[in-house]
């Protein structure tokens, strides 16, 4: 005889029972409970650790037993198999080493694994899917986020045209698109989408005392088509759904990536280092069609007094634009230190 929690096969109510092992048959007796099984028909789940014993009844219902498992099994005449599993699940030592195994290569694959195949498979990736990639994410902030751009068509054209100087440098297609944007709530900003695409918000044309600032940007930008930055970010960020999905088994994980890609592109989140990647592109493209880093540097100060200006008391919609980029004051030294050098 045992105590137990019966569950019935048509409610989730819990019911404190007795249960008694008689004659061949399982009776269960308690408040409003009076039922018999078949010893037969019943089957006591294999042991796991410490958890109670659990006994799934015939009719689909169940019992949460109090007392362990071995006293069960004696009850029910089922002779515990005694399996190395079971042993290793009963060791706390092993138990907190596996524990801890795991978090050390969870770490391990997040921070290292994960970005390095990341890396691997863009730079294995056929051009033509990310292009498909950067459409569909230029198709939705568009959707969603863009405004057709204000600037005047004289300003684009002379902004285009420094735009194709400064690809004529790289070993890039002459296809990299250049696309004018209003920004909307995510204000001065530029963006290099996958699939060879930069958009340029009409914001930060509007913050810069001159073109040649906006064009130290967008060779920054450049930086990050050439390394590929975007299509990185979003490899390593469905790869970190499907290890959430693997480890917690949270299939929502892949789904909300997948939905992610233009938001994640919005708000920047390149790693440091893929950002000082891009500075130093800059620096020598800018170099190499007779401008100065000294523009980056006044660039990416103007840009932070930008987004940290207060507006009734709180940072602007786009002040996140430098949560994840080296402090600009070291970016504008180190512009300054390039411009400098021979």
């Amino acid at each position: 005889m045992f105590q137990a929690d019966y569950f019935d096969a048509t409610t989730s109510t819990k019911r404190a029972v007795t249960v008694v092992v008689q004659e061949g048959e399982l009776r269960i007796t308690g408040a409003e409970v009076d039922v018999r099984f078949p010893l037969a028909s019943v089957n006591l789940q294999s042991r796991i650790g410490g958890v109670p014993p659990r006994i799934e009844l015939a009719d689909g219902g169940a019992l949460v037993c109090h007392a362990d498992y071995a006293a069960v099994a004696d009850e029910l005449g089922v002779v515990p198999a005694k399996t190395l599993a079971h042993k290793l699940e009963s060791n706390l030592k092993f138990v907190f080493a596996s524990l801890v195994g795991v978090i050390v290569a969870g770490w391990f694959a997040y921070t290292q694994g994960i970005p390095w195949l990341a890396t691997t498979v863009a730079e294995r990736l056929p051009v033509t899917i990310e292009r498909d990639l950067g459409r569909a994410s230029l198709a939705w902030l568009d959707s969603n986020v863009f405004s057709p751009s204000k600037l005047d068509a004289a300003q684009k054209e002379e902004i285009r045209k420094g735009f194709a100087e400064l690809l004529a440098q790289t070993p890039l297609p002459r296809e990299v698109r250049l696309e004018f944007r209003y920004g909307g709530w995510i204000d001065a900003n530029a963006l290099a989408l996958p699939g060879q695409i930069v958009v340029l918000t009409d914001q930060l044309v509007g913050v810069m005392s001159n073109n040649d600032q906006v064009l130290a940007v967008l060779a920054h930008e450049l930086g990050h088509v050439e390394h590929r930055h975007g299509l990185r970010n979003l490899l390593q960020s469905s790869m970190t759904g499907l290890l959430a999905l693997v480890v917690w088994g949270d299939a929502s994980a892949v789904a909300s990536v997948a939905a992610s890609i233009p938001t994640a592109m919005v708000h920047a989140g390149y790693s440091r280092q893929a950002e000082r990647e891009a500075d130093v592109y800059a620096f020598d493209l800018l170099k190499r069609t007779g401008r100065s880093p000294e523009r980056f540097a006044e660039a990416i100060l103007l840009l932070e007094a930008r987004h940290t200006s207060k507006m009734d008391g709180e940072r602007s919609a786009g002040s996140d634009y430098f949560s994840t980029h080296p402090d600009s004051t070291q970016r504008a030294k180190e512009a300054r230190a390039a411009a400098l050098a021979p």
